[in-house]
């Protein structure tokens, strides 16, 4: 055996070693009862249980019926009501038509195909090698990814959301503009993730005149407001009476620039106000110069971008949020293999990054608060600015990627 392990090239041992990971890592999955145990889905519940209600003709916000659902089920009450949108838990109301432990295992199953589907996307839009040697390595580093563990354990829709930029990213490298908007509009239902990220790329968008992708956006912001008033017509002002609340009581204790702050500023609150706001400020005004950039042309690039901004400046995004780094982690993944680096330092740095966002638990036992996972998003943008510092056409995706050999002819395209 020993013997077998060592004539094997560096392709194949990082070849063979993906696939163990990758074997033992659905073994855990499918095996392990947790994984499909809606009762450590502590998010999971908050969805289908609003679904469930509207099935029964109640309204999610309402205290009362929230909590005697909480009861029939034996579960101590994580939130006095729903914390989402109401137009989430219309969409998801084929879950609520489900038993509990039926709906849970659905989700499961629909999230690891949403991050799997995602997955393909991106590297078919970045036309990554498809080769097994390095196809499997990355996609190894996908779902040893902590977030992407975090989002499973505890049923979250960040596997969705990624899945929503991802398509919409696919949609306008194929001139369809406004359905791509239509579509990433959708990432507003986990609101704290979504208002910002469409604040951001709504800037992009005017500065670059892409009115279509706008009209789109506009179009599924109004049609989920009206869906929800269907069943509620005061569903907003309940949902943000109670979102305000939540967010203030928990914007210092999260994994973003605001936690950072807490942790630079305890015990005093009015510093980690200032410190917050000004390191936000200072990444806010670092994304918006990019975007004056004649170069920063590629929506794929602005999106990475943007998804690393926003994971960082959010009052209240937890560490299964990062998921979304999925996409400028591949991005960066194929820029070394662009610039023909190294095979075992391309196919190791998503492998790297998942060590270096599992070595943030220990920080988190140190200090008592998982706020220096912050420090992920921060590298990866960090990372990507490098890699646009030295050539932007090497985050480019489509045809443009094609051309990286040709200087002139990406050259002409960005003076385009």
């Amino acid at each position: 055996m020993a013997n077998w392990l060592r004539r094997l090239t560096p392709k194949q041992a990082i070849l063979f070693l993906s696939l163990a990971i990758l074997g033992v890592a659905l073994s855990i999955l499918l095996g392990r009862p947790k994984a499909f145990n809606y009762l450590d889905g502590w998010d999971f519940l908050t969805f289908w249980e609003g679904s469930y209600l509207l099935t029964t003709g109640e309204s999610p916000y309402d205290s009362t019926a929230w909590l005697d659902v909480h009861t029939r089920y034996g579960f101590p009450p994580q939130n006095q009501s729903y914390a989402y949108p109401l137009p989430l838990a219309v969409i998801l109301l084929p879950l609520g038509l489900l038993p509990l432990e039926v709906a849970a295992m659905v989700w499961v199953a629909l999230t690891y195909l949403a991050i799997l589907f995602a997955f393909k996307l991106i590297i078919g839009m970045l036309r990554f090698s498809p080769s097994p040697a390095y196809v499997l390595p990355a996609l190894a580093g996908v779902f040893l990814f902590r977030p992407v563990a975090v989002t499973f354990y505890i049923n979250q829709i960040d596997g969705f959301t990624l899945l929503w930029l991802t398509s919409s990213l696919f949609l306008w490298e194929r001139k369809k503009l406004f359905w791509g908007g239509v579509l990433i509009a959708f990432t507003v239902l986990k609101p704290q993730q979504g208002i910002p990220l469409l604040a951001f790329l709504g800037v992009w968008q005017v500065l670059r005149s892409q009115w279509k992708i706008l009209l789109g956006e506009g179009f599924t912001l109004l049609s989920l407001y009206g869906l929800g008033v269907l069943f509620d017509p005061a569903w907003l002002q309940r949902w943000l009476s109670f979102g305000v609340n939540k967010v203030s009581l928990n914007f210092y204790s999260t994994p973003t620039l605001w936690g950072l702050s807490a942790l630079a500023c305890k015990p005093s609150l009015s510093c980690v106000y200032w410190l917050g706001a000004i390191l936000s400020g200072v990444a806010v005004l670092m994304l918006f110069w990019v975007f004056l950039r004649k170069s920063a042309q590629d929506s794929f690039f602005i999106m990475g971008l943007v998804i690393c901004i926003t994971l960082l400046i959010s009052p209240y995004l937890w560490t299964y949020s990062q998921l979304l780094l999925i996409l400028p982690i591949l991005m960066i993944t194929v820029a070394f293999y662009r610039m023909q680096w190294p095979y075992l330092l391309t196919t190791s740095f998503p492998l790297l990054l998942d060590l270096f966002s599992f070595g943030m638990v220990g920080f988190a036992t140190i200090i008592g608060a998982d706020l220096l996972s912050a420090l992920v998003p921060l590298v990866v943008g960090g990372l990507l600015l490098l890699v646009y510092r030295k050539d932007p056409a090497l985050l480019r995706s489509g045809a443009a990627a094609q051309q990286l050999d040709e200087s002139a002819g990406w050259m002409r395209r960005l003076a385009g």
